[in-house]
């Protein structure tokens, strides 16, 4: 058999498996850079904020935590934030009716100095929530926003002993 050419127009199979051209390769290269730039900030504020929601949510939880131990040990509770990165829990006063002493029992901390997302607490003018053994308790609010300052959640504690959780970003200013 000798030599058979293809028919006219036709490629051999070696010619039809050469690949890409280098124009293609840059079209697809480009589009990738492009929907790269377009998403990666998206996915970042989604990250912070998703990150504050979650610290949120487990002071909030402490928070529950510290009301119903109260209740079940019939013992006072309070929560203090000494500073803008942690929360303590406080399971007693030390017998003597006062929360500012040093004679404090800490029970457990939430520390988030440590933790991705620069997350912020501030208690107002509140600097302690105590439940008392009946489950009411001295109310106050703490907020809780990140280093963006893009969204802002707010933790109250009523005197009834109900405890909500807020949010709100700063461009509308609304708490929902």
């Amino acid at each position: 058999m000798g030599n058979i050419s293809p028919p006219a127009g036709r490629q051999t199979p070696q010619e039809s498996a050469a690949g890409f051209s280098l124009i293609e390769t840059m079209v697809v290269i480009a589009i990738i850079g492009i929907s790269s730039a377009i998403a990666i900030p998206f996915f970042l504020s989604w990250r912070t904020n998703y990150q504050l929601q979650a610290s949120t949510k487990e002071v909030y939880s402490s928070i529950q935590k510290a009301r119903m131990k109260a209740i079940k040990n019939n013992e006072d509770w309070a929560m203090k934030v000494p500073d803008q990165k942690s929360c303590d829990f406080y399971s007693s006063n030390g017998g003597d009716g006062t929360w500012n002493d040093g004679n404090e029992t800490i029970a457990f901390s939430i520390d988030f100095s440590s933790r991705p997302g620069s997350i912020l607490f501030d208690t107002g003018s509140t600097a302690l929530i105590e439940f008392r053994a009946d489950g009411t308790c001295i109310p106050g609010n703490l907020y809780i926003t990140n280093s963006q300052n893009s969204r802002y959640y707010r933790i109250q504690v009523s005197p009834a002993g109900g405890i909500t959780m807020n949010m709100r970003t700063d461009a509308d200013g609304i708490w929902q």
